[in-house]
């Protein structure tokens, strides 16, 4: 699905999972590509969540296990591009959505989860 997208724009994708196992999954199984770090909210991925960019990005890849709510609203296009179907992934049902130029609504939406998702690590400091 990555390599659909328009060469000048891949690297300013972000790439978002429910959970660490998946994101440390396509970190390590495309550590030889040239695909941005995938990205999450759980366990230590917190703390390696990208600053927010300069400009915004053109695309989002969240890996997700239910249909993201409210997403659809805030951005050109959402559709599912694919799901883990193998019988024996663990992750079975999992499913990727492509996302197409999310609004700045969307983009406050993330950091304000991901910072609502850090403060009991941090003791609510943030």
């Amino acid at each position: 699905m990555y390599q659909t997208l328009p060469a000048a724009t891949r690297a300013r994708t972000l790439i978002k999972c429910d959970n660490y196992g998946q994101a440390g999954a396509i970190n390590y199984f495309n550590r030889h590509r040239p695909l941005p770090a995938a990205h999450s909210f759980n366990g230590s991925y917190l703390y390696w969540f990208p600053a927010r960019p300069a400009q915004p990005w053109p695309y989002l890849l969240l890996v997700e296990d239910d249909e993201p709510a409210g997403v659809a609203a805030h951005c050109q296009s959402m559709r599912q591009v694919g799901e883990i179907t193998d019988p024996f992934a663990r992750e079975r049902g999992t499913r990727l959505y492509l996302v197409t130029q999310p609004d700045s609504v969307l983009v406050r939406r993330v950091y304000a989860e991901h910072q609502a998702a850090l403060a009991p690590w941090e003791g609510g400091l943030r």
